[in-house]
Order: C-alpha cells, then sequence, then structure tokens
C-alpha cells in the first residue's frame, strides 16, 4: 500500500546521525545499502502521523526519485528541498493473521469448565457431567 504525502515547506530536517533523519516529526533509519529508509518512529501530533505513517513503514521516492538507488545524503538532500513523499507498508506475514484463527478454522470445541472430555459412540452427540 502506497501513502502519498505532499510536504509542508520549509521541510524541517534533523540529522541525528549517520543512520537516522528526522523529517516532520519522522525518523528515519538507513538500514542498510540499496535498502530504502525504514520508519523508526512517528510523534504523535506530527504532520507525518496526521497522514498514517506508522513505524516499519518504508521511504521508497523523493519528488519521484526511488530512494534505493540513493545514499544517505543523497536522500537528506533531496528531503531537503522535496514536496511529496511516498511511503510503502510492508505486507503482514500471512502466518501471524492466521494465528488467531487456527482453532476455530480446524473445528476444534472447547472444553466446558471443569468438564472432563466425553467420547460418544459414533453418530450420538457427546455428553458432559451436568447436562441435562
Amino acid at each position: 500500500m502506497a501513502i502519498q504525502v505532499v510536504l509542508k515547506q520549509p521541510v524541517i530536517l534533523e540529522e541525528v546521525d549517520a543512520e537516522i533523519i528526522v523529517v516532520a516529526g519522522c525518523a528515519l533509519g538507513f538500514v542498510a545499502p540499496k535498502q530504502p529508509p525504514h520508519v523508526l518512529n512517528v510523534d504523535n501530533g506530527t504532520e507525518m502521523s496526521s497522514h498514517g505513517i506508522k513505524g516499519d513503514d518504508l521511504l521508497v521516492m523523493v519528488d519521484g526519485r526511488d530512494t534505493r538507488t540513493m545514499v544517505h545524503k543523497e536522500v537528506a538532500d533531496a528531503l531537503r528541498a522535496a514536496k511529496e513523499i511516498t511511503f510503502e507498508r510492508p505486507a503482514a506475514p500471512a502466518d501471524a493473521a492466521d494465528e488467531d484463527d487456527s482453532d476455530a478454522a480446524s473445528g476444534a470445541e472447547e472444553a466446558k469448565p471443569g468438564a472432563a472430555a466425553a467420547v460418544a459412540p459414533e453418530g450420538e452427540p457427546a455428553a458432559y457431567p451436568g447436562d441435562a
């Protein structure tokens, strides 16, 4: 999912260190060469938070330029003059979404509290102690 943000001018940019830049309340981390900067943190009430930018989003474009082809200094320079930036939200792993529904999907039934497991003859419903 791509999220485009038109930046308010002038762009306020802070270079924290060799691996972190903060732009409009959004801390971007440079984790590896040829990888887009990752959102490390977004301050509440900032321009980026109002656009729904979240941690782990990726800054993939600055004014139409692919950030994967840029080094840290080029991204910083481009952001200073940027009018529009584009983020992408990585897809959630399929396993994580399915974990909560694994019992329901398998058809497993929950046992009643304090009840012993009941085994019924084939074709008959299981009965639990205390069932009327």
